[in-house]
């Protein structure tokens, strides 16, 4: 019962797709209390609604609501209210064979782009120690390829494990970062 009247009170998914205007979803790749694959449903959920659901997953970020604070937080509140200047959001990552794409929205620059990647599996399993796998999942990046606004990233030969979860993501010259979601 408590579940239920959880998922419907407070789980984003719940009522997400009544919220108009921009929204960022961000997120620590590996946060013990809102997993990456619960992130990405709330992500998708949100763009079948408008366009403007942007994304931010870093990997490490400690789960903390103080991070509602941290400035790349309220730049974006600036942007999304005032017009001020725009994070570095991404365009949604597609996939051809095994190079991925994006591209910067609202006319926003970067300085570097990275691909993000890992093979461990996550999911709701316990390790022996008692802690979900998805909080121990090792991510790796190489660098991405920035053409004006458009970014491209091939995974490396040596990634042959399957399943691979890859995510881009984009950091401008004042150091605010954005990402797409995983694929």
């Amino acid at each position: 019962a408590n579940a239920a009247e959880w998922r419907l009170t407070l789980d984003p998914i719940s009522f997400i797709h009544r919220f108009r205007g921009h929204l960022l979803l961000a997120n620590n790749t590996d946060d013990f209390a809102f997993q990456l694959e619960a992130h990405r449903a709330t992500w998708q959920q949100a763009r079948q609604t408008r366009d403007g659901a942007d994304v931010w997953l870093e990997v490490g970020m400690p789960h903390s609501m103080p991070n509602a604070r941290r400035p790349q937080i309220l730049r974006y509140v600036d942007f999304a209210l005032n017009g001020g200047q725009p994070l570095p959001c991404l365009t949604p990552l597609t996939r051809s064979g095994l190079t991925f794409h994006t591209s910067l929205k609202y006319g926003a620059q970067a300085v570097r782009a990275r691909l993000w990647l890992t093979t461990d599996p996550g999911g709701f399993d316990l390790t022996k120690s008692g802690v979900s796998k998805w909080t121990k999942r090792r991510w790796r990046h190489i660098p991405a390829s920035l053409n004006g606004s458009s970014i491209t990233a091939t995974l490396p030969a040596d990634v042959t494990e399957r399943p691979v979860r890859v995510f881009i993501d984009a950091t401008d010259a004042t150091g605010y970062t954005c990402s797409t979601h995983f694929l």
